[in-house]
């Protein structure tokens, strides 16, 4: 086993194989995931896979628009369906006040690019007539926001790294060490492994990714 990669991704989860697969996109080759379990073992695996663009500010909104361009090639691109379901989705207002907060997200997010519209409680209601009107104000409309299933989407982002890196995933399962303000894989079995940049977007639930060496 070789002794250092490029960079160490903590947590096998939809986050961590995200990771990997945008970094093998710019280029990257050697990318070790570390994952004390399973892939999506964790809070992905009890997600629920609602995908809502409509934020507060013009990175998570484009992060988002461009997750949900990814989600619609990904069975193209790997052969496993993700379950992107591009349903669309409503935001509710049963406030003036809450309303007038979904006026200024849908003018801001018109501004970032995304398709949203603002509707009358009648027109919310013709798309979902479930829901009641009696506090109904109005409501967004985004129609490129749907679901996905979190389990599916990883496995499928995690081919794609591993096909676009045109080698075969490094995975360990251990646990970190820190040394001053730098982060060691501790030994294991196979070796140890020193990493230049660590990225951990595992949960708190995860508890502590490291502990001092």
């Amino acid at each position: 086993m070789r002794d250092e990669a490029q960079a160490v991704i903590i947590g096998g989860g939809v986050a961590g194989c995200s990771i990997a697969y945008h970094l093998t996109q710019m280029g990257w080759r050697d990318i070790v995931l570390v994952e004390r379990g399973t892939l999506t073992g964790g809070s992905t695996h009890r997600a629920a896979g609602l995908i809502g663009q409509l934020r507060g500010t013009y990175n998570l909104t484009r992060m988002i628009m461009n997750s949900v361009e990814l989600y619609g090639r990904l069975l193209q691109e790997t052969g496993i369906d993700p379950d992107w379901r591009q349903v669309g989705s409503l935001r509710l207002a049963s406030s003036t006040l809450r309303m007038e907060e979904i006026r200024r997200l849908v003018s801001q997010a018109k501004a970032f690019g995304l398709d949203v519209e603002l509707l009358t409680p009648r027109e919310a209601i013709e798309l979902c007539p479930i829901i009641g009107d009696h506090d109904l104000v109005g409501a967004a409309w985004i129609p490129r926001d749907g679901r996905t299933n979190p389990i599916d989407t990883t496995r499928a982002s995690r081919n794609t790294t591993w096909w676009g890196s045109g080698s075969s995933p490094r995975m360990m399962n251990a646990p970190l060490t820190v040394a001053g303000n730098r982060s060691n894989l501790a030994r294991t079995e196979t070796g140890s492994l020193t990493p230049p940049p660590v990225t951990s977007p595992a949960p708190t639930t995860a508890g502590t990714p490291a502990a001092p060496a």
